[in-house]
């Protein structure tokens, strides 16, 4: 019926990464009555695993519920104990550093399984840009950009032309490209799990800042 087709789209809206859909999903999970009691335990183990997943992206409302799950112990087992406790202990700055190198990734890898330095040094650059004019960047890829400034030497920038979406975070405003051009794989193809990791090192604050 019409309410299964409702759940069918929040688990396919789950299952594309929309924390808000996880954490409804959660909710219903956590809170469906059921006859068996294997059931109710299978059903709240799955919302701990879909609060984890939109907490993991700075969803604060899945990280409250989190927290009540782990004081009452509801949908904790000895499996997602761990993956519980790690998501709670990480700061809300890193989860969302996290996030905005994921989303980073996917605009500019366009499907491969890795992007080059030089691709994220100048986009970080466009960012840094679009900030200092508080230009709302377009929805282009650097891709795009790239092609229409062929031969200039640099990429030129005017109001429509900043590239793929600014991160809505404190990671994005950091000046240039300080947490992209340190660490071992500067200069180097990287990878998601590569960007991804010097995000989280620099929202912990293990990167040195120039002077």
């Amino acid at each position: 019926g019409p309410r299964g087709s409702l759940r069918r789209l929040r688990s396919q809206l789950a299952e594309d990464g929309c924390s808000e859909s996880q954490v409804i999903l959660a909710k219903i999970l956590l809170e469906e009555k059921c006859d068996l009691d294997i059931t109710k335990e299978e059903n709240e183990k799955l919302g701990v695993y879909w609060l984890i997943k939109a907490s993991e992206q700075g969803n604060m409302e899945a990280t409250n519920i989190l927290k009540h799950c782990l004081e009452t112990g509801q949908g904790i087992t000895e499996h997602n104990y761990l993956d519980v406790k790690a998501c709670l202990s990480m700061s809300q700055d890193e989860k969302l550093a996290r996030k905005a190198a994921r989303e980073m990734f996917t605009s500019l890898s366009s499907g491969q399984d890795f992007i080059t330095s030089d691709q994220l040094r100048r986009q970080m650059q466009l960012v840094d840009k679009g900030i200092e004019r508080g230009v709302e960047p377009a929805q282009k890829t650097l891709k795009e950009n790239e092609e229409k400034n062929v031969g200039d030497g640099d990429v030129t920038l005017e109001k429509d032309d900043l590239g793929t979406q600014q991160p809505k975070d404190d990671l994005a405003q950091e000046s240039n490209d300080e947490w992209t051009s340190r660490g071992e794989y500067s200069g180097e193809k990287l990878t998601e799990d590569h960007l991804v990791s010097a995000a989280a090192m620099y929202a912990r604050g293990e990167f040195s800042r120039s002077s």
